[in-house]
């Protein structure tokens, strides 16, 4: 595609993107409906064979445009209040955890890129620490990632960890919760799970999302908020 036509597309998906981000489309939040884009043609369809190709226009344009640094980094588009999108997702030892079968419970779910890393890790330890405290608020924490079960369970014994990983190998609840957004990182632009956490009251209401969490001291402030919202 010639570079003029490119920039042309380009600026054309960043209109686009805010647009329908401003009419909170769900052909954007969930790929319901998803574009394909064939010079300057767009064409709507239900087909998931083209979410790549549509990804990495959106990815290249956001980049460019400088939609994910700064104040514009990209957030996730649910909002407190809203029922949590319902999953049911394999945990390390192979069990399949569903959203509906926690109702009654508070849910703490978090999203994090990979087994192993310095924050990931310190995250992960932090809630570990605090799980007693979780359960006696009749809490359960849900940490997920793209990592499979055994990657999970490799993470888990290497750092002594005592909580649920889940394994969202296809990124599909990523998708729901709409936390994959791209990001320079070591010289590339990737897509890549933004550390955020949803904090999911016994009746399946999201109350709480914490964006973009910096991990130290990340768990203490989701129990401290969860204790809060339990005395109102």
């Amino acid at each position: 595609m010639p570079e003029s036509v490119d920039f042309a597309l380009e600026v054309y998906l960043k209109f686009w993107l805010d647009y329908m981000k401003s009419i909170s489309c769900p052909a954007l939040n969930y790929y319901k409906y998803l574009i394909t884009v064939v010079g300057m043609e767009v064409i709507y369809h239900d087909s998931s064979l083209n979410r790549r190709r549509m990804n990495n226009y959106l990815v290249t344009a956001n980049m460019r445009h400088g939609l994910t640094r700064g104040k514009n980094m990209v957030n996730t588009s649910l909002e407190a209040g809203q029922l949590a999108p319902d999953f049911c997702l394999p945990d390390q030892e192979g069990n399949r955890i569903c959203l509906e079968n926690l109702k009654g419970k508070w849910v703490v779910l978090y999203f994090y890129p990979r087994d192993n890393t310095p924050g990931c890790s310190l995250e992960a330890r932090n809630f570990s620490c605090l799980r007693t405290d979780f359960e006696a608020e009749n809490a359960v924490v849900l940490g997920v990632s793209r990592d499979s079960e055994e990657s999970h369970r490799t993470f888990i014994e290497k750092k002594e960890l005592n909580i649920k990983l889940l394994s969202d190998e296809q990124a599909e609840v990523h998708g729901k919760y709409d936390v994959l957004h791209p990001k320079h990182f070591r010289g590339k632009d990737v897509i890549s799970a933004v550390r955020t956490t949803f904090l999911i009251n016994p009746e399946g209401k999201i109350v709480r999302i914490w964006e973009h969490v910096k991990s130290v001291g990340h768990a203490e402030k989701v129990l401290s908020e969860l204790k809060k919202l339990k005395e109102k």
